[in-house]
Formats: structure tokens, C-alpha cells, sequence
């Protein structure tokens, strides 16, 4: 499976149990500030539209030391939404460990984008993305979590549109 074909969903079931697992990535890195809104009929990363303050690195404040930490931060939120998408897509929808080949593919794929970010070594690029992958993938044994990812899915069926208001009133009762 080429890189590009990494995030392809089967169908509406599997792209919406990804966006709700990218959802969980950004929960549980506590980036739900940089949730714009969610769109369940996109089938890419952009299904989880984030604000552009998320892309806003070049603070004049900081240092060369605080930019790179905010590189860092902002590379570690990116690994937790692709690990929650494959996560959530296994776990939820095909009800299967995840694929060993799909995960390589994306930690490969993150870890390049760890080398052009923050230019890490490849053992560090890997062994921050398997962090990620840890960190997602011990919240998804969390009852909670597994409630609240067929909770989303279920909402983005009837609503594949969803503003940050809406889809903070529905994780509200969960909280």
C-alpha cells in the first residue's frame, strides 16, 4: 500500500470511526483548542479541520529552542490523530488488531515528517512516534473512550457536519 493510500477508508463507517479516532488524538494530547470543526464526508486528514493558530510556529517571542518545542508538540498532535485514526478504524470498525503493515507505513511516513521538522535522528524520529502510538493506543483500552468514539461515530452519521461547540456539547456528559 503506497503512503498516499495510508488514510483510504472502505467506507463511511471506517472514515467516521477515523475521524473520531483523530479526535481521540487530540483529546488526549489535551489539543482540543486547535479543533476547528469536523467534517465527516472528507476522506483525508482534513476531516478534522484544526485552526490555523495550530500552524502558527514563528512566534517573535520565542527562541530558537521554544520554536523547535513547538515543532515538537505540534509533530507529537499530528502522531496522536494518524495513530487514532488507524486505532479507532481497527479497534471499532473492523474489530481487528491493527494491521502491521498499515502501522509501519505510518510510522515510516511520520517519522519522515519527524526528519523534515525537527531534524532527529531516525532511531529519535521513530521512537517519538512510537510514543504516540503507545500514549493513543493505552486510552483506547479506556471505556470511556470506546463510549465516546461509538458516541461520535454515531452523531457524524446523522451530522457529518460539526462545529467545536456541537462537538464539545456532546462530549460534555462524558467529561
Amino acid at each position: 500500500m503506497p503512503k498516499q493510500n495510508l488514510l483510504r477508508y472502505t467506507d463511511t463507517d471506517d472514515r467516521l470511526y477515523g475521524i473520531a479516532g483523530m479526535t481521540i488524538g487530540l483529546l488526549v494530547y489535551d489539543a482540543d483548542q486547535y479543533i476547528d470543526h469536523l467534517d465527516g464526508n472528507s476522506s483525508d486528514l482534513r476531516a478534522v479541520e484544526l485552526t490555523p493558530d495550530f500552524f502558527v510556529y514563528h512566534n517573535q517571542q520565542l527562541s530558537a529552542k521554544g520554536v523547535w518545542k513547538a515543532l515538537l508538540d505540534r509533530h507529537k498532535i499530528m502522531s496522536a490523530m494518524v495513530m487514532g485514526n488507524i486505532l479507532s478504524r481497527a479497534a471499532m470498525g473492523s474489530r481487528h488488531a491493527v494491521d502491521p503493515q498499515t502501522l509501519s507505513q505510518a510510522i515510516d511516513l511520520l517519522a519522515e515528517q519527524a526528519d523534515d521538522m525537527l531534524g532527529l535522528t531516525p532511531d529519535e524520529n521513530r521512537r517519538l512516534v512510537m510514543q504516540s502510538y503507545d500514549y493513543v493506543s493505552r486510552a483506547f483500552r479506556h471505556p470511556l473512550v470506546i463510549d465516546f468514539v461509538n458516541h461520535l461515530h454515531s452523531a457524524l452519521m446523522h451530522q457529518p457536519a460539526m462545529s467545536r461547540g456541537d462537538l464539545f456539547d456532546l462530549l460534555a456528559p462524558l467529561r
